[in-house]
């Protein structure tokens, strides 16, 4: 331990108190009636199971409902919380990517545009002196 927290720099004399468990953390003995699952108090792992299928297959709209439904049970769940969290900061990056390709495909399709109608342009410019005779006898 002592070469890691020197590894680090930290020396264990300088560690600080807020880097030690409190005893009450350290001493307490996980009792899965209180703690596990199927705990009173805490959601019922189908709605959990369903949620994080719902995560895994980006349907958005529908974990949003199931993690209600959720944190209606278990207020302080943070793995749900923290994962609407995310959902919301991944489906804002996808509408700004698809709103800047858009803007740029809109860009693109101007640009593309402009340009044939200076080629249009550029062909009547460059007729020849037979196709200029020709108009002239019609």
């Amino acid at each position: 331990m002592q070469r890691v927290a020197s590894v680090k720099g930290i020396r264990p004399e300088e560690k600080e108190d807020e880097d030690v468990r409190s005893p009450e953390h350290v001493e307490h003995v996980w009792n899965e009636a209180v703690d596990g699952a199927w705990a009173e108090g805490k959601a019922p792992l189908k709605l959990l199971t369903e949620f994080l299928q719902l995560v895994q297959d980006n349907e958005v709209e529908q974990a949003e409902a199931t993690a209600q439904e959720i944190l209606a049970v278990e207020p302080y769940n943070r793995l749900v919380q923290d994962l609407i969290i995310a959902m919301k900061q991944q489906r804002a990056l996808d509408d700004q990517l698809e709103t800047d390709d858009e803007e740029s495909e809109e860009e693109e399709e101007e640009d593309s545009e402009g340009e044939e109608d200076d080629d249009d342009d550029e062909d009547e410019e460059e007729e020849s002196p037979e196709q200029r005779e020709d108009k002239e006898d019609k």
